[in-house]
């Protein structure tokens, strides 16, 4: 992508020199000159840094820090390089854990299930909430009032219970 932007800067430059070399619109040809020119500049920024970050990246996986015994004596960790790759694994084996136990448990009591109607009148009124102070009196209005969101009383009660008020 930035190679695309110092293209389109070249071109800029290009077309701005032309206009201004037929003396058309001479204002608007140096300004697009200028602008091409700094799409240039910034393209060649652009590229430049990502050729650092790159090279930064290989050379960083390259290199392992190891502190030596001397070093920390003197509290100061030297950096070593490393010119040839592990090929062993550097993790040790732990131990296995314990198989886990199911102890008998008592079940809840299975929950009703939750009807769409009622979902969505948790959703709104947490929405509701959200964006506006409301007792519980008025939430409950305003979500089972035709002008609102039109839930029967008991689904607008429902809704506002679970959203926490």
């Amino acid at each position: 992508m930035p190679v695309l932007g110092l293209l389109l800067g070249l071109v800029a430059v290009i077309i701005g020199a032309v206009a201004l070399a037929k003396a058309v619109r001479r204002t608007q040809s140096a300004v697009g000159l200028g602008l091409g020119g700094v799409a240039l500049i910034i393209g060649i920024i652009v590229l430049a840094a990502l050729g650092s970050i790159a090279s930064n990246g290989v050379n960083a996986a390259a290199t392992v820090s190891a502190t030596s015994p001397a070093a920390d004596l003197a509290g100061e960790p030297s950096i070593a390089a490393t010119t040839e790759p592990t090929t062993k694994p550097t993790v040790t084996p732990t131990k296995k854990a314990a198989p886990t136990v199911n102890k008998p448990t008592t079940m809840a009591p299975a929950a009703e299930p939750v009807s769409l109607e009622q979902q969505n009148a948790i959703r709104s009124a947490q929405s509701y909430l959200q964006f506006g102070a409301f007792s519980r009196k008025g939430l409950i209005r305003q979500l089972s009032s035709d002008a609102g969101d039109g839930y029967t009383h008991s689904q607008a009660v429902y809704g506002v219970t679970k959203a926490g008020l």
